[in-house]
């Protein structure tokens, strides 16, 4: 229920509005401009707008004038369609078992066929010449009509809500087809639009998630540049990152799978291996530049001993991700993007990063030794 906040269609539009009938109105009209979007299905108002009702009209100067009030006329409707139970309960407690029952009073059939059967039920009168009964038509009027079922309230505002399934397209894009039909649309003054249900906590999740991986990058270079003590190292070994990132999208996007919150996970996981794989590079050259070997020679030396212990992390990862990126079984369908992010992600990265950081850390390092020289 969190997830969703109690709606049972990945999209609800929600239209409030200060009377029923512009609530209703505008309703309507989002039904009929939604469903015509590719990937929409069981486009519905969620509320109930015609439940059939019998309306009662008592003509109050005429039933006065006989002696009757409303209240007697509805307890005698009630009583005819129901019991007096509704209005008049008793109890009666069995002295034997100790068990309550109401009792009250009702019709022997409550059967009503037709509209002429409520209007003849009759209503009881005291006379001067004793008590005489009237059909209910002789102080009122009887007709059909239709209500709304339910109303329903969100924030103390009366809302209908517009539910709308997903089939065959990704959610994210049918939601954002539906908002920008909606921005189209001119509503009346005082009706108001929203998108709610799970695309909505979905959207603050992945925004969540890309603030996480920001601040995640962040981190991690301000780690690096306290462990090498320098500004240049962490950039260098923060280059696997993007590298990593143009993987994983490109793996997306020929796997035609989605961006959502399981690929960013995905990627998340793969940003702290492929920064660990560069860190084994440029440690290294660093070592081999103290002990006396040029900026090109140390690069190409890391890279020579680090390649065996990279590509086992890699290869290991790989493997043990490889089955979650295939629909091999039911139920594993939500781990299958953050497996191919990974996967992606890490196979880009470790390929570039074994040529592009080498070759980076030369040009950098070549550049500060002419520098200082």
């Amino acid at each position: 229920m969190a997830l969703n906040e109690g709606v049972p269609t990945p999209i609800s539009v929600q239209v409030s509005a200060g009377t029923l009938g512009q609530c209703r109105d505008a309703a309507e009209r989002i039904v009929e401009a939604v469903r015509p979007i590719a990937g929409t299905a069981d486009v519905q108002i969620a509320q109930s707008l015609d439940y059939p009702q019998f309306d009662v009209q008592v003509d109050r100067t005429r039933a006065k004038y006989l002696g009757v009030d409303q209240e007697e006329v509805a307890q005698t409707v009630l009583t005819a369609l129901g019991s007096s139970v509704g209005y008049a309960p008793t109890i009666w407690i069995d002295p034997k078992s100790g068990t309550d029952f109401f009792m009250g009073v009702q019709y022997e059939s409550n059967d009503f066929k037709s509209l002429d059967d409520v209007r003849n039920i009759p209503l009881s009168l005291s006379t001067a010449d004793g008590p005489i009964t009237i059909p209910l038509s002789n102080i009122a009027t009887v007709k059909r009509v239709t209500i709304p079922g339910e109303i329903a309230h969100y924030n103390i505002a009366r809302v209908n809500d517009v539910h709308v399934n997903v089939s065959g397209r990704d959610l994210g894009s049918v939601a954002a087809d539906i908002e920008a039909t909606l921005a189209r649309m001119e509503f009346a003054n005082g009706v108001s639009v929203t998108l709610r249900g799970p695309v909505e906590k979905m959207r603050s999740g992945m925004s969540l998630l890309g603030m996480g991986l920001a601040v995640a990058a962040l981190l991690v270079y301000l780690v690096l540049m306290a462990q090498f003590r320098s500004f240049l190292d962490p950039l260098i070994i923060m280059l696997a990152v993007p590298l990593g990132i143009g993987g994983v999208l490109a793996v997306l996007y020929l796997t035609d799978t989605y961006i959502n919150i399981q690929s960013l996970m995905g990627t998340l996981m793969m940003i702290g291996v492929v920064v660990n794989n560069s860190i084994l590079l440029v440690e290294f050259a660093n070592r081999r530049r103290a002990a006396g070997l040029s900026p090109y020679d140390a690069a190409m030396s890391a890279a020579q001993v680090r390649l065996r212990p990279i590509l086992m992390t890699s290869l290991t990862l790989v493997a043990s991700m490889l089955p979650l990126a295939f629909h091999l079984s039911p139920g594993n369908e939500a781990m299958i993007p953050l497996a191919r992010a990974l996967l992606g992600g890490m196979i880009v990265s470790t390929i570039l990063t074994l040529i592009l950081v080498p070759c980076v850390y030369t040009w950098v390092h070549r550049k500060s030794s002419l520098a200082i020289g």
